[in-house]
């Protein structure tokens, strides 16, 4: 069999960033040695960047990434938590359902460690909270999706649909992620995340003060969306979320907890039933 890449083959800067060098072990095994099955890809691993500042790791990645692309070493940039693993052959399967759709940016759906009712980190945004606002799609609503959807899909195509990290596969060419800010050597899509604390009162009259915070993949998919690129996230890809339990991104009512199932009874429901569906 040739093993020669040719012109078309995807070459891609695949990274798993983290604070401390560690991974879960089924993650890690994943990311490392089934990236894929059939199609014929290159891959390029620059080596550990592990620092606890995440959105500077993130673009300490994204910055190598962006420079092999520069110089036509890179087509496309992927990214995978050190407690996510995909199936195996997860690469090829997130490079045929981007090419299907003819996206920028893909992400697979991912359950939130902790949130009941099979709540993702893919959500829509809520512009007219000054950027701080977003609903967050339930397992049950994207399995009411096309497998692979856009902000247009889930019926907001005004609104930026917000896509996590954890398993997401950006393609490069073309240059468009290049551009700068206007007037500055900066350039306009990278990883930050903002928090803030707002004060006021609760019901009771009593001081009360709301800690929020916008995530790095959320302000990294708004300025997506601002610049008129095409995300889509898609449940194509079978997720496991490793934590003190194992959040899976199944159909509802398939996502069950690992361990203590007993323990965990609470978080699960008729999600169709709590959709008003």
């Amino acid at each position: 069999m040739d093993n020669k890449l040719d012109d078309n083959t995807p070459i891609i800067y695949s990274c798993m960033p983290g604070y401390n060098g560690q991974a879960n072990v089924s993650a890690g095994r994943t990311f490392y040695r089934f990236p894929t099955f059939q199609r014929r890809i290159g891959i390029i691993e620059d080596g550990p960047i592990h620092f606890s500042l995440l959105a500077f790791c993130h673009n300490m990645h994204w910055g190598a990434a962006l420079s092999y692309a520069k110089c036509g070493k890179c087509t496309h940039f992927y990214m995978q938590h050190t407690d996510v693993e995909p199936e195996a052959g997860f690469m090829e399967i997130l490079l045929d359902e981007q090419e299907k759709v003819g996206c920028d940016v893909i992400s697979g759906v991912i359950a939130i460690k902790g949130a009941g009712g099979g709540v993702t980190s893919t959500a829509i945004d809520v512009p007219e909270d000054n950027g701080w606002g977003y609903k967050n799609l339930t397992l049950a609503e994207c399995y009411k999706l096309p497998e692979t959807f856009c902000n247009a899909d889930v019926g907001f195509p005004d609104r930026a649909l917000l896509v996590n990290t954890g398993c997401m596969l950006i393609d490069l060419r073309g240059g468009w992620a290049h551009e700068k800010l206007p007037d500055r050597d900066e350039l306009r899509l990278f990883f930050h995340i903002d928090d803030r604390i707002l004060v006021g009162e609760a019901d009771d009259g009593e001081y009360k003060l709301d800690v929020q915070t916008n995530s790095e993949d959320w302000n990294f998919s708004r300025t997506l969306f601002e610049m008129g690129r095409k995300v889509y996230a898609t449940t194509a890809v079978r997720i496991a979320h490793h934590g003190n339990a194992t959040y899976f991104n199944d159909p509802p009512m398939s996502h069950v907890l690992a361990g203590d199932t007993e323990k965990f009874q609470g978080y699960l429901h008729d999600t169709d039933e709590a959709l008003g569906a």
